[in-house]
C-alpha cells in the first residue's frame, strides 16, 4: 500500500502488464475481503492505521486488479453512513470516486462551479478517457450511490456538480448496468428535499 500508484501515467490503458511487473497487485483485494467483516472494516477505517486512505490513491492504479480492488473495499466501507461525512470531508475522497468517471465531454463554466479542478481539466483534455473497465465504473458508481443516503452528503454531491459528472458519463457510454446506477444517482440529486430530516 506505500506504492503510489500517482506516479505512473494516469492513462487507464496503459495497465501493468499483470503478475510479471506487479506482484502485489492483488493486495487491495485482500483487503476488500476483510471489509467484508465488521471487524475487518473497524481495522481498514482505524485512522492511525491508514490504510484507508492509501486505498484511495490505489484507485488510481493504472493496474487494473489493483483499482478494482482497492475501489470495492471503499464501496464496502461506505455501507457505513457513520463514515461518509469523514470520507468526503477529511479524506476529500469524493474526487477519486469521480475522476474514472470523467472523458473528453467539457462542462459549462456554470458546471465547473464548485466542481474539483481536476475533473474538469480532464474532461478539457481532449484525449482524456473515463475508465473502460465496467466493473470498477459499477463499483464507483455504487460507492456514489452509497454516499446518497443522507440529505447532508446529498447537498455536498449536488455542491461538487456530481449530477453533470454523471450526466455526462451517461451520454458517453452506452450499458444498460451503468445507465441504470446512474439513474438511481440522479433521481436522488434530483429530489425535493422539502420537509426531509434526513
Amino acid at each position: 500500500l506505500n506504492y503510489n500508484p500517482l506516479l505512473e501515467s494516469t492513462d487507464y490503458n496503459l495497465d501493468i502488464n499483470n503478475e510479471y511487473n506487479d506482484p502485489w497487485q492483488h493486495v487491495s483485494s485482500v483487503i476488500c475481503n476483510l471489509a467484508l467483516l465488521n471487524e475487518g472494516r473497524q481495522l481498514i477505517l482505524k485512522k492511525s492505521n491508514e490504510i484507508f486512505p492509501a486505498l484511495l490513491i490505489q484507485s488510481r492504479s493504472k493496474n487494473k486488479i489493483r483499482r478494482r480492488g482497492a475501489i470495492s473495499c471503499i464501496r464496502s466501507c461506505l455501507f457505513d453512513e457513520n463514515i461518509h461525512w469523514w470520507y468526503i470531508e477529511e479524506l476529500e475522497g469524493l474526487s477519486h470516486l469521480l475522476y474514472p468517471l470523467v472523458s473528453n465531454r467539457p462542462f459549462t463554466t456554470e458546471e465547473k462551479n464548485g466542481m474539483d479542478p481536476e475533473i474538469y481539466n480532464k474532461a478539457d483534455d481532449i484525449n482524456a478517457k473515463h475508465e473502460e473497465d465496467i466493473e470498477i465504473l459499477k463499483l464507483n458508481l455504487e460507492s456514489i450511490l452509497l454516499l446518497c443516503k443522507t440529505r447532508m452528503i446529498r447537498e455536498k454531491l449536488r455542491s461538487k456538480k456530481v449530477y453533470a459528472i454523471c450526466r455526462n458519463l451517461d451520454l458517453s457510454i452506452d450499458n444498460e448496468d451503468i445507465g441504470l446506477i446512474i439513474y438511481e444517482i440522479v433521481n436522488f440529486l434530483m429530489r425535493d428535499e422539502h420537509d426531509e430530516i434526513n
